[in-house]
Protein backbone atom coordinates (compact mmCIF):
# COMPACT_ATOMS: atom_id res chain seq x y z
CA UNK A 1 0.00 0.00 0.00
CA UNK A 2 1.46 3.25 -1.04
CA UNK A 3 1.49 6.00 1.47
CA UNK A 4 -0.22 9.15 0.59
CA UNK A 5 2.09 12.08 0.97
CA UNK A 6 0.52 15.35 1.68
CA UNK A 7 1.85 18.01 -0.56
CA UNK A 8 3.98 20.65 1.13
CA UNK A 9 2.37 24.03 1.26
CA UNK A 10 3.95 26.59 -1.01
CA UNK A 11 6.45 28.90 0.65
CA UNK A 12 4.95 32.12 1.73
CA UNK A 13 7.08 35.11 0.69
CA UNK A 14 6.31 36.96 3.92
CA UNK A 15 7.60 34.00 5.96
CA UNK A 16 10.74 33.87 3.85
CA UNK A 17 11.27 37.59 4.31
CA UNK A 18 10.77 37.24 8.07
CA UNK A 19 13.23 34.33 8.15
CA UNK A 20 15.86 36.37 6.33
CA UNK A 21 15.28 39.32 8.67
CA UNK A 22 15.80 37.05 11.68
CA UNK A 23 18.98 35.68 10.12
CA UNK A 24 20.24 39.19 9.48
CA UNK A 25 19.43 40.18 13.08
CA UNK A 26 21.21 37.07 14.40
CA UNK A 27 24.30 37.86 12.33
CA UNK A 28 24.34 41.41 13.69
CA UNK A 29 24.11 40.08 17.25
CA UNK A 30 26.97 37.66 16.61
CA UNK A 31 29.05 40.48 15.16
CA UNK A 32 28.43 42.54 18.31
CA UNK A 33 29.27 39.56 20.47
CA UNK A 34 32.54 39.01 18.61
CA UNK A 35 33.34 42.69 18.96
CA UNK A 36 32.74 42.49 22.71
CA UNK A 37 34.95 39.39 22.97
CA UNK A 38 37.69 41.19 21.05
CA UNK A 39 37.43 44.23 23.33
CA UNK A 40 37.52 42.00 26.42
CA UNK A 41 40.60 40.17 25.12
CA UNK A 42 42.36 43.46 24.37
CA UNK A 43 41.57 44.74 27.86
CA UNK A 44 42.84 41.53 29.44
CA UNK A 45 46.02 41.75 27.38
CA UNK A 46 46.56 45.35 28.48
CA UNK A 47 45.98 44.43 32.13
CA UNK A 48 48.38 41.49 31.86
CA UNK A 49 51.06 43.66 30.25
CA UNK A 50 50.70 46.27 33.00
CA UNK A 51 50.89 43.56 35.67
CA UNK A 52 54.06 42.13 34.12
CA UNK A 53 55.63 45.58 33.89
CA UNK A 54 54.74 46.34 37.51
CA UNK A 55 56.13 42.97 38.59
CA UNK A 56 59.41 43.62 36.74
CA UNK A 57 59.76 47.08 38.26
CA UNK A 58 59.02 45.71 41.72
CA UNK A 59 61.57 42.94 41.27
CA UNK A 60 64.17 45.47 40.12
CA UNK A 61 63.51 47.65 43.17
CA UNK A 62 63.77 44.59 45.41
CA UNK A 63 67.15 43.63 43.90
CA UNK A 64 68.40 47.19 44.31
CA UNK A 65 67.28 47.24 47.95
CA UNK A 66 68.93 43.90 48.71
CA UNK A 67 72.17 44.97 47.05
CA UNK A 68 72.23 48.27 48.95
CA UNK A 69 71.36 46.46 52.20
CA UNK A 70 74.16 43.93 51.69
CA UNK A 71 76.63 46.76 51.03
CA UNK A 72 75.69 48.48 54.30
CA UNK A 73 75.98 45.25 56.25
CA UNK A 74 79.40 44.56 54.75
CA UNK A 75 80.63 48.10 55.50
CA UNK A 76 79.40 47.97 59.11
CA UNK A 77 80.86 44.52 59.69
CA UNK A 78 84.19 45.68 58.28
CA UNK A 79 84.18 48.72 60.59
CA UNK A 80 83.32 46.57 63.61
CA UNK A 81 86.05 44.01 62.77
CA UNK A 82 88.63 46.79 62.37
CA UNK A 83 87.62 48.32 65.73
CA UNK A 84 87.73 44.94 67.51
CA UNK A 85 91.08 44.02 65.95
CA UNK A 86 92.50 47.42 66.87
CA UNK A 87 91.27 47.01 70.43
CA UNK A 88 92.65 43.45 70.58
CA UNK A 89 96.01 44.66 69.24
CA UNK A 90 96.13 47.39 71.89
CA UNK A 91 95.33 44.91 74.66
CA UNK A 92 98.00 42.55 73.32
CA UNK A 93 100.45 45.48 73.20
CA UNK A 94 99.74 46.20 76.88
CA UNK A 95 100.45 42.56 77.70
CA UNK A 96 97.03 41.69 79.14
CA UNK A 97 96.36 38.39 77.43
CA UNK A 98 93.68 37.47 80.00
CA UNK A 99 91.60 40.46 78.91
CA UNK A 100 92.11 39.39 75.29
CA UNK A 101 90.75 35.93 76.12
CA UNK A 102 87.72 37.49 77.81
CA UNK A 103 87.17 39.71 74.76
CA UNK A 104 87.35 36.64 72.51
CA UNK A 105 84.72 34.90 74.69
CA UNK A 106 82.36 37.87 74.42
CA UNK A 107 82.85 38.14 70.68
CA UNK A 108 82.24 34.41 70.23
CA UNK A 109 79.08 34.53 72.35
CA UNK A 110 77.79 37.54 70.45
CA UNK A 111 78.57 35.91 67.09
CA UNK A 112 76.78 32.69 68.01
CA UNK A 113 73.75 34.69 69.14
CA UNK A 114 73.63 36.71 65.91
CA UNK A 115 74.05 33.63 63.71
CA UNK A 116 71.39 31.75 65.69
CA UNK A 117 68.98 34.69 65.48
CA UNK A 118 69.47 34.95 61.72
CA UNK A 119 68.87 31.20 61.37
CA UNK A 120 65.62 31.38 63.33
CA UNK A 121 64.52 34.40 61.30
CA UNK A 122 65.20 32.54 58.05
CA UNK A 123 63.27 29.47 59.26
CA UNK A 124 60.26 31.58 60.18
CA UNK A 125 60.38 33.42 56.84
CA UNK A 126 60.59 30.11 54.92
CA UNK A 127 57.63 28.69 56.87
CA UNK A 128 55.64 31.84 56.19
CA UNK A 129 56.43 31.71 52.46
CA UNK A 130 55.65 28.01 52.17
CA UNK A 131 52.34 28.42 53.98
CA UNK A 132 51.35 31.34 51.72
CA UNK A 133 52.01 29.24 48.58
Amino acid sequence: MPKNKTPEPPLDPSNMERFFDLQKHELMLRTEELSLHKTRDENQKEIAEKAITANLEDRERERSYLLRNNKYVFVWLTIIVIIVLSFAGYIFYLGKEESLIELAKYIFTLSVGVIGGKGIERLKRNKKQSSSN
